[in-house]
């Protein structure tokens, strides 16, 4: 059984709600990069004269620099230690949201999407390193589901101002916002973040230590396993986030505000699932409630499908919307947390980094699956349950049979 099922809650003074605020800015990099810009995609469309297709490369772009971008500052920070690195990805955020204002065409917009997601992938793997770094087992269970509820505001808010700033500054307004806020991030980082990998438990032997600790950490199995069950829990969630516009306003005739506030109303959900997932831990095996939170989404997804094909009126649509985010709110902080305690502590960066490049390059591929759809809705349910068929069918198995061969959590 994994340190995250039976031992005590116990955290760093060092994690403090106030840092836990800073870091849930830089986790925010995700929600307010897509949310806050999903309601005029059909506008970008018309204003760059594109496709819906090439929008959504937009967002594919920014989600598969957020991959890379996680993949190289985790084993980075691992060596140099995490402060550097993440005062380089902020300020490469902030830098590259600030060019998308004025970006003239979608092939270059793409283009600082990408470089947008590379500064904010190293902010969210380090965020997700630093609590690794100060807290364990069910600590840490917890303090991931707290960053997942405070860093709800980000998709509450997002899509609601988003919607509000639509109709007066269009999307090229939204992106000043996001520019601002990543300035913030930028700021904060400098100014509250402090150095959590000490010299002596870093990296100091080279490209060459880098693969072999990168080896060990893909060869746990246990860590591959619920790294697949997050990134896949993910790849459902991101399902909804890059279809449902186009299942909401186009299919269902909702205005952009409408569609915000809907949106924002499922994230707050989301919110408070996330908060009461803190508290159901504490209760209950951290498995047992990432088990109940994948039947809800398997559930939720069939019954997603069969509202499609039978175009089911708008309130059936947006119930197996909210049960879905449910399940997505019981699955993503606890498998994070039970990924990074199968590294019992060590190369933390590399492992952050490694979970998050496979989050985010499922996420950039599963954005233009769902348009591919001829009827979003339906395309949008068969994405989601082809992701839970790789939970199920791969990585829990996965998860079991490193547990089995590691009992001690090791």
């Amino acid at each position: 059984m994994s340190n995250t099922e039976q031992n005590p809650s116990t955290t760093s003074a060092s994690l403090s709600p106030g840092l836990l605020c800073v870091l849930a800015l830089l986790s925010a990099a995700p929600p307010l990069g897509t949310d806050m810009y999903l309601s005029t995609f059909v506008q970008m469309a018309a204003d760059l004269n594109t496709s819906a297709s090439a929008v959504q490369l937009t967002l594919t772009s920014f989600m598969v620099g957020m991959g890379a971008g996680q993949l190289i500052a985790g084993p980075v920070s691992d060596a140099t230690g995490r402060r550097p690195v993440l005062l380089l990805g902020t300020g490469l955020l902030f830098a590259a949201s600030a060019l998308t204002i004025v970006a003239p065409g979608i092939g270059l917009l793409i283009a600082l999407r990408l470089l947008t997601g590379l500064g904010g992938g190293a902010a969210v793997a380090l965020a997700r390193t630093v609590v690794a770094d100060r807290a364990h087992g069910i600590a840490a269970a917890k303090a991931f589901s707290m960053l997942m509820m405070i860093q709800g505001i980000a998709p509450v808010a997002a899509p609601v101002v988003g919607g509000l700033l639509a109709t007066h500054g269009g999307w090229r307004g939204i992106f000043a916002v996001i520019t601002a806020c990543n300035l913030a991030a930028f700021v904060l980082t400098a100014t509250s973040i402090q150095e959590t990998l000490p010299p002596e438990r870093r990296n100091h032997d080279g490209p060459r230590a880098f693969f072999a600790v990168a080896g060990r950490v893909v060869s746990n199995r246990r860590f591959m396993g619920f790294t697949l069950v997050t990134a896949f829990g993910f790849g459902v969630m991101f399902a909804y986030i890059s279809g449902s516009p186009f299942v909401l306003q186009e299919t269902y005739g909702l205005n952009q505000l409408t569609y915000a506030l809907l949106f924002g109303s499922g994230a707050l959900w989301m919110t408070i699932v996330s908060g009461a997932n803190a508290r159901l831990v504490d209760r209950f095996p951290v498995r047992s409630v990432l088990g109940t939170g994948l039947v809800i989404m398997t559930c939720a997804a069939l019954a997603f499908l069969a509202a499609g094909l039978v175009r089911a009126p708008l309130w059936c649509i947006v119930g197996c919307m909210l049960t879905t985010v449910t399940g997505v709110a019981l699955v993503l902080g606890n498998a994070t947390a039970l990924a990074t305690d199968a590294l019992g502590g060590h190369a933390t960066g590399t492992g952050s980094g490694l979970l998050g490049a496979i989050q985010f390059l499922i996420a950039g591929c599963i954005s233009p699956l769902v348009g591919l759809a001829s009827d979003p809705t339906t395309g949008m349910a068969i994405v989601m349950l082809v992701c839970l068929a790789v939970v199920l069918g791969a990585g829990l198995p996965l998860a079991r049979a490193g547990s089995a061969a590691a009992p001690d959590g090791a």
